[in-house]
C-alpha cells in the first residue's frame, strides 16, 4: 500500500544491518543517523497518514532522540514531520492512544534535550499540540499531555530567563539549553 515507504525502509534496514555489531556504540548510532536513508524512511512513514506506520516511525524517532544521536541538521525534517502530524488536529485526537503518547514522547525528547537547538515557534506549537491532546478521549494521553505542558512551560521560561540574563535580543548559547 505504501511502496515508497517500503523501499525507503528496506534501504534503511540494509544500512542498519551493516552495523558492526548487534549492540552498536553511540558513535555507530551517530554515523548511522547521518545517513539520508534512515531519515527518508522515517519521514515518509510519518507522511503516510497510516497510524501504524506513523506510530512505528515515532517510536524510532523517540528512541534516537533520547540517545541524542540525531544530527542537528536532521532536526528540521523531524520538526516538520511532527508539525505535519500535529496539524491534522481532527485525526490527531481520534488516533489511538499509543500514537498520541508516542507523539508526546517525541515532542518532549525534542524540546527538553539540551543537545538540540529547537526554534521558539516549534516550542509554541508543541505546547499547543499538548493542550490539544488534553482533549483526547484517552485518560493516559490526557494525563501525559498535562505533564508535557508542565515540562514545556518550564522549558520555555528557562529559555526566556536565559535570554533575559544575557541581554535583550540575545539568543541562548549554541549547544546549551533551549
Amino acid at each position: 500500500r505504501h511502496p515508497q515507504v517500503k523501499e525507503a525502509g528496506e534501504r534503511a534496514l540494509q544500512k542498519i544491518n551493516s552495523l558492526p555489531s548487534r549492540t552498536p556504540t553511540a558513535q555507530d548510532l551517530q554515523e548511522l543517523c547521518s545517513s539520508a536513508e534512515i531519515w527518508q524512511a522515517l519521514i515518509l512513514a510519518c507522511e503516510s497518514k497510516s497510524p501504524k506506520l506513523i506510530s512505528v516511525s515515532m517510536g524510532a524517532l523517540q528512541w534516537l532522540l533520547a540517545r541524542a544521536v540525531v544530527p542537528q541538521e536532521s532536526l528540521r525534517s523531524i520538526l516538520a514531520c511532527v508539525t505535519h502530524i500535529a496539524a491534522d488536529k481532527e485525526n490527531l485526537t481520534s488516533h489511538d492512544e499509543s500514537l498520541q503518547l508516542k507523539l508526546l514522547q517525541v515532542v518532549l525528547a525534542l524540546c527538553t534535550n539540551p543537545n538540540y537547538v529547537i526554534p521558539s515557534p516549534f516550542l509554541a506549537s508543541a505546547l499547543g499540540m499538548c493542550c490539544l491532546l488534553h482533549g483526547s478521549k484517552s485518560i493516559n494521553a490526557q494525563k501525559t499531555s498535562v505533564a508535557a505542558v508542565t515540562q514545556l512551560t518550564s522549558q520555555i521560561f528557562d529559555r526566556l530567563g536565559g535570554a533575559g540574563a544575557a541581554g535583550p535580543g540575545s539568543a541562548p548559547p549554541p549547544g546549551g539549553p533551549t
